[in-house]
């Protein structure tokens, strides 16, 4: 709901008089009463169970007894849309079916205010009453239909409960959205939420005759939706309290239960006492002595301070002593600061010194008087402690200070994050702004930090716990309040799975929750089957433009080594213009990372199958886009066959003790690591988390990658697979595989060349997504049937939007439409002779007579495409081969090859006498291989070839005395 809110405030700004309709649109929509043909896929069909329960494979995947895997392409149904009567119920699991949907994630149902949306019978507690007979109805039905129609289900538990009165729950009105952080740390609320898991489980489908503990269809459950302690930790009021401006979910009481729990787990523990706690928690430096040199600069001949300045950049600056203008003593340091230099950077003037050591962990104060000229007025200053040798880390310091022309002392307090004893500077950065800096009485010490503060004390109850990045107690202290959350967090996790495995008595696969940001969490958890991770996107730009990777690195954190992964959101709001990219990025990456699956969006919050146009707050539905279901079947075949392979190396984090004992260093980084690696390793290579503590964290994993390990072209973030190319400066990012190739991102009007595709957009105004799968086992150049999608931006007829910021400012009451573009399309099948190319309607079939497209030269078919004349996104291609009197001339001119087509190593050719070379092009013409030949046959090495078509060529001189086709696999 809160995400529901911040949508409506982001979208509904009013906009400027750059809003304009959609260009180019025709009408096109899926609704409910659209019959969807099911051969839009090219995989096989089976009913979800069919072989028998999911289990872990011994690599750690989601498959079976027989060895097969299952690969999710599902989404997500919540609310009423998990309630359809019997008719609706055959509607939506045949829609599913048709789109390639083998799964669907079920939440909500565990509302305890209205039994009409819920499995919960009404009564005076949660659970007294049963399950409700009538929606157990309902919900049974639509769990069959699901298996008959090959979907398997996901059933999310602690999603939107709220306790009864009878419930015996403290505070019962004031337990936060979902009761997310009572789960955890709540018995009572955690009694409840055991007995709903149990109810559900150990319940028999009245269809099937089987208990869902038992259900070959129940891919796996979901502990909580989201048990996320270190988010919640971090920023909310409902972990510590108070927590800055975050805000404050649960009532009082609930927070007053942890409160009595920390102090009941410090005594237990032997902290009885305020003199034993102050003792264990009390840290003293071996000396406090001040570390910086000529701290009062009142030697001019001591080289401790030194000024770097960028002269590249024209930035000039000199450091002085002043004796005019000084704090302290009889002189201060002056930088004198001529020109800043262009661009204008922070770091292009500093005032640095080296440090004789810091120590991990230790708690330092830093302290300094400074000013500037009366005639700046005011000016920034950076104060940064950092590694001065690679990796150049920060070591605990970075924060920005304003000076004004008064003296002023500022103080620093800070715990390090690193042991160093010969590299470590402080800087003073000053290349932001203009105007001489003053700078004196410089001190850092490392200070004793007390264990109990006044008026805390153990024996009267009153010991505050510490927030998460709390860098004002000392380590052991720190140290005890995350070993506290951390132990509340798995003792939930440990009883619901023992619920499940020895009371239950259930091998159901088990997932602790959608989210979970942190290696603390994921240790937690560590013995449950199935990880999880969510992204919901709604930035004004595309991920394909961020030249960092986008949030590929947060799902990719949480796949943790020898357990599945599968994301239970991955959804992009709309009427983002890049809202297609959702059927192509995240899972191409899904594949080379051999992901388990990835639940797109939510389909609908109501039980219908489809919809002409977008309701007023349908952001992240999908049920009523059809640009994402356009898409949606290719991108099925391409996930369930597995077209995207996995990258031969893996990365695997390991994480050390420290990540547990002290997570605010940890919790805000890459994979949980002390030092942040380049977040950008999932787009080049596999990577998996250890789930296990390890002695060494990981250093700077991302150096295994020779694209990462210096300088990195941002052009070309190139999987390690050669299967997924992303071009950050351009925004695109391509997909060829033998049996699915898709392109999406970029500008208007752009020529892609592929191994065995040219692909031009002549007319529209926005770049489309293009798709195109094999509907068969053959790779698309030679597959008889493929189908095509052009994907573009969709809104309803009479909406308004901004091109410029892609907001709308009139939501629109007509039909959906898309937006026209057209393609020109060259594919090179040289086993054809003719392509029939058959635009499809809404309900997938053929809307009439095909565009017949004849072979030119070469084997290459060239088509047109307008969207808007034939008004849909959907082409089937079908390629014919027939004998003609072309292929007896080609054979006719003596050039034969063989093996053809060919899967790397010699090629042989034989070829009429005369011919003095022969050559390999590949589809543009270019020439990829040649050979002096005489004779009348030749053997020539194709295995350094990629896979495609290509042309031989047999010449004598410049006289071309024969050609023939080959294709390379």
């Amino acid at each position: 709901m809160i995400r529901f809110v911040l949508l409506v405030m982001v979208l509904c700004i009013a906009l400027s008089a750059h809003a304009q309709p959609l260009p180019n649109p025709y009408a096109f929509s899926i609704d409910e009463n659209v019959n969807l043909d099911t051969s839009l896929l090219g995989i096989p069909f089976e009913k979800a169970g069919s072989r028998g329960r999911v289990k872990l494979t011994s690599e750690g995947h989601l498959g079976f007894a027989d060895g097969t895997r299952l690969r999710i392409v599902g989404t997500n149904l919540q609310w009423n849309g998990q309630w359809p009567d019997s008719a609706q119920a055959i509607s939506m699991a045949k829609r599913f079916r048709s789109l390639g949907i083998n799964c669907v994630r079920f939440s909500t149902f565990d509302y305890s205010a209205w039994e009409g949306i819920s499995i919960l019978a009404d009564g005076a507690s949660s659970t007294g009453s049963g399950l409700s007979a009538t929606q157990m109805k309902k919900f049974d039905w639509f769990m069959h239909q699901l298996r008959e129609n090959g979907v398997y289900y996901v059933f999310t538990f602690h999603s939107v409960w709220q306790p009864r009165a009878g419930d015996g729950i403290r505070q019962p009105d004031s337990l936060g959205w979902g009761a997310r952080m009572p789960l955890i740390f709540d018995a009572a609320v955690q009694k409840v939420h055991r007995q709903i898991v149990r109810l559900l489980l150990e319940h028999s489908n009245m269809y099937t005759g089987i208990a869902y503990k038992d259900d070959p269809a129940l891919a796996y459950i979901i502990a909580a939706e989201d048990a996320s302690l270190i988010a919640y930790w971090l920023y909310t009021g409902d972990v510590v309290r108070p927590n800055g401006s975050y805000t404050n979910n649960m009532g009082s009481e609930h927070v007053a239960l942890i409160d009595s729990l920390w102090i009941s787990w410090l005594k237990k523990k032997g902290y009885t006492t305020d003199a034993a706690l102050n003792t264990a928690w009390t840290t003293t430096p071996a000396s406090t002595a001040n570390m910086i040199r000529n701290g009062d600069f009142e030697d001019p001949f001591s080289a401790a301070w030194q000024l770097g300045v960028n002269t590249e950049s024209g930035a000039q600056a000199i450091l002085q002593y002043s004796d005019a203008d000084k704090k302290e003593g009889s002189s201060s340091g002056r930088v004198r600061i001529n020109s800043l230099g262009e661009p204008t950077i922070m770091y292009s003037i500093y005032l640095y010194q080296r440090l004789p050591e810091i120590k991990r962990l230790g708690r330092y104060q830093l302290t300094f008087w400074a000013k500037t000229t009366p005639q700046r007025g005011t000016r920034s200053m950076l104060m940064y402690l950092y590694n001065s040798s690679f990796p150049y880390d920060n070591y605990g310091v970075n924060d920005e200070v304003v000076l004004t022309p008064a003296w002023k002392q500022y103080t620093i307090t800070f715990v390090s994050r690193a042991t160093d004893e010969s590299t470590a500077n402080l800087a003073f950065f000053l290349g932001a702004d203009s105007g001489d800096v003053f700078v004196d009485d410089v001190q850092m010490r490392e200070i004793p930090t007390s264990g109990l503060r006044a008026g805390e004390s153990v024996e009267r109850n009153s010991v505050p716990r510490s927030l998460a990045l709390a860098g004002d107690v000392s380590n052991t202290r720190y140290k005890d309040n995350a070993t506290f959350n951390y132990e509340q967090l798995r003792s939930m996790f440990l009883n619901v799975r023992k619920l499940v495995r020895d009371t239950i008595k259930s091998e159901v696969l088990m997932c602790p929750s959608t989210r979970i940001i942190s290696f603390f969490e994921l240790n937690a958890a560590r013995e449950y089957d199935v990880f999880s991770s969510t992204d919901w996107r709604n930035s004004t730009n595309s991920m394909l433009a961020e030249q960092y990777g986008g949030t590929i690195y947060a799902a990719a954190q949480n796949r943790i080594k020898g357990k599945a992964f599968v994301m239970s959101f991955a959804g992009t709001a709309y009427p983002r213009a890049y809202q297609p990219e959702m059927m192509t990025v995240l899972p191409a990456y899904a594949g080379l990372q051999d992901w388990d699956g990835i639940l797109f969006g939510i389909f609908t919050e109501s039980p219908r199958a489809g919809a002409a146009k977008a309701d007023s707050n349908s952001y992240w539905y999908i049920f009523d886009k059809p640009n994402v279901l356009s898409l949606l079947p290719l991108t099925s075949s391409m996930m369930r066959r597995g077209d995207v392979v996995t990258s031969a190396k893996e990365i695997v984090i390991d994480n050390a003790q420290e990540a547990l004992d002290q997570p605010r260093f940890h919790v805000q980084q890459a994979f949980s690591l002390s030092i942040a690696p380049d977040a950008r390793m999932p787009l080049f290579r596999r990577v998996a988390m250890n789930p296990e503590v390890a002695p060494t964290e990981s250093f700077l994993p991302h150096r295994e990658i020779s694209a990462l390990s210096d300088q990195v072209d941002v052009a070309a973030l190139d999987a390690e697979n050669e299967q997924i190319f992303w071009d950050a400066t351009r925004g695109t990012l391509r997909v060829e595989t033998p049996r699915y190739i898709s392109l999406t991102g970029g500008g208007s009007g752009q020529i892609t060349t592929l191994q065995s595709m040219i692909v031009e957009q002549t007319a529209g105004s926005a770049a489309p997504t293009i798709s195109i799968s094999s509907l068969t086992n053959d790779p698309i150049i030679e597959s008889s049937s493929s189908l095509l999608a052009i994907s573009t931006r969709a809104l309803n007829e009479g909406t308004q939007y901004n091109r410029e910021t892609e907001e709308f400012t009139t939501w629109g009451k007509g039909p959906m439409q898309m937006e026209g573009v057209t393609m020109r399309i060259t594919l090179t099948a040289p086993l054809f002779d003719t392509l029939k190319l058959y635009p499809l309607t809404s309900a997938g079939v053929s809307s009439g007579a095909p565009i017949i497209v004849d072979r030119r030269s070469g084997g290459k078919f060239t088509a047109t495409i307008n969207t808007e004349q034939y008004a849909t996104p959907w082409y089937r291609l079908v390629f014919v081969r027939q004998a003609t009197s072309v292929d007896v001339a080609e054979e006719s001119n003596g050039v034969r090859v063989s093996p053809n087509p060919i899967d790397g190593g010699n090629l042989n050719i034989e070829f009429p006498v005369g011919a003095s070379r022969v050559r390999v092009s590949d589809v543009t013409g270019a020439e990829v291989l040649v050979h002096a030949v005489t004779g009348t046959n030749v053997s020539m090495d194709v295995s350094r070839l990629p896979a495609g078509a290509y042309m031989v060529t047999v010449l004598n001189g410049t006289t071309v005395l024969g050609t023939t086709p080959i294709i390379v696999r």
